[in-house]
């Protein structure tokens, strides 16, 4: 995709938007999801875990500002407008597309599926919405072939989203229940990458109650309110670092 979106940046430079006519894009600034922290659960609430489930976690997830289209878009591009163009039938699966880069005329957003089809057959093709600026303008379908930005003429619906993914060099950090023994809880401390937890990242612990009902480990400091062999009630008082 980075190698696609490269070749786009250094191809395309100028034209104004069309609903009917084919435009290069000048000015291109690629979007770069926001990364923020998701900490569970909320501070301060009572909150109640089986065992087996996660008491505290601390993760760092990347936000994607996202249009979601209810219905697949089709539509025609046709030769003429560059010589080296071919005509076809572009076709953009319905979804969640995730925004892609922007420019002064608009933003675009890209889906994961889009085919074009021409008299050699059918290949995987990028598109998605445009979302011109000009709220006056309709949002359109898009594709480009050579280099070229092509745009279907019917006017998208589109409902605003966010999609949501982890860090591909993030771990989620937490802290699960593992039951009650003779006054002493046991919890389990993991990290995960790539939603698979790692063993040396995995660590037991042990806690006596009878030292008292705050527990604490790598910065987070939680109240044990009841424990018991089906579940763990508590409130938290500061996160995992």
């Amino acid at each position: 995709m980075k190698k696609t979106v490269l070749a786009v940046l250094i191809l395309l430079s100028a034209f104004n938007v069309s609903a009917k006519e084919p435009f290069k894009v000048k000015n291109i600034v690629a979007f770069h999801p926001v990364a923020e922290t998701i900490y569970f659960p909320e501070i301060g609430l009572e909150s109640e875990v089986e065992i087996g489930q996660t008491i505290v976690s601390k993760a760092k997830q990347l936000v994607h500002p996202a249009l979601e289209v209810g219905s697949d878009l089709s539509f025609k591009v046709e030769s003429g407008f560059f010589s080296n163009t071919w005509s076809g039938t572009a076709t953009i699966k319905k979804g969640k597309f995730k925004r892609y880069f922007s420019n002064e005329e608009g933003v675009f957003y890209r889906a994961d599926s889009a085919t074009f089809t021409f008299a050699a057959g059918t290949m995987d093709q990028e598109g998605g919405v445009f979302v011109p600026n000009d709220a006056n303008q309709p949002s359109l379908p898009w594709t480009f072939s050579k280099a070229v930005v092509y745009f279907g003429d019917a006017p998208v619906v589109t409902t605003p989203t966010s999609i949501k993914t982890f860090e591909a060099d993030s771990f989620v950090k937490e802290l699960v229940y593992g039951g009650v023994s003779q006054g002493t809880v046991a919890i389990s401390y993991r990290e995960f990458s790539d939603k698979t937890a790692r063993p040396a990242f995995t660590q037991e612990l042990k806690y006596d109650l009878s030292e008292g009902d705050v527990i604490g480990f790598r910065g987070a400091r939680f109240k044990i309110i009841k424990a018991g062999n089906v579940s763990l009630r508590y409130v938290v008082l500061k996160p995992l670092d």
